[in-house]
């Protein structure tokens, strides 16, 4: 029996980081266009140095990333 909340293990938090909120908007959406897909952003927040960031789950290939590591 499944709940609808199974994790996904290759999901892993990413972000995206920007000088404004204009710059931040137009990272996020090259980010869709170059993963061809629509991404839920969270946490869209200013920090103290004045830049802007914003947080997503991004999907990963681990065994790519073992091999890259080699």
């Amino acid at each position: 029996m499944t709940t609808g909340q199974e994790a996904k293990s290759n999901l892993v938090p990413n972000y995206l980081k920007a000088s404004s909120p204009e710059l931040l908007r137009g990272a996020m959406l090259e980010n869709n266009l170059i993963k061809k897909m629509f991404i839920t952003y969270q946490d869209i927040n200013e920090l103290k140095d004045g830049s802007w960031i914003c947080w997503y789950y991004d999907t990963i290939d681990f065994f790519a990333q073992i091999k890259k590591a080699k």
